[in-house]
């Protein structure tokens, strides 16, 4: 999103954003939301913690060591759908 400076939710603007929605919708949000390059999770983690149990995310990230980390992130979480694509450009010679 970057709506911010910086990489980190706090100071990207993600936080704000998320924030937002769920003030503007109430506390009986229900959202379906699409985290595309989740990397370790920062963004879902703070769906989870602002929007609560009511969010369901798909998380999508395409090099398998950061998905490995996703997933031990966040362990049987049944709001959480973790998805591993093969997207990974590889270089050829």
């Amino acid at each position: 999103m970057n709506v911010g400076m910086g990489s980190l939710v706090e100071s990207s603007g993600e936080q704000y954003v998320i924030t937002y929605i769920k003030n503007a919708h109430g506390v009986d949000l229900s959202l379906i939301i699409f985290d595309v390059g989740a990397n370790i999770g920062d963004f879902s983690s703070e769906v989870q913690n602002i929007i609560g149990p009511s969010a369901i995310l798909y998380c999508f990230e395409p090099k398998k060591s950061t998905f490995d980390s996703l997933r031990r992130r966040f362990p049987d979480n049944e709001k959480l759908n973790l998805l591993i694509l093969d997207l990974e450009i590889r270089m050829r010679k």
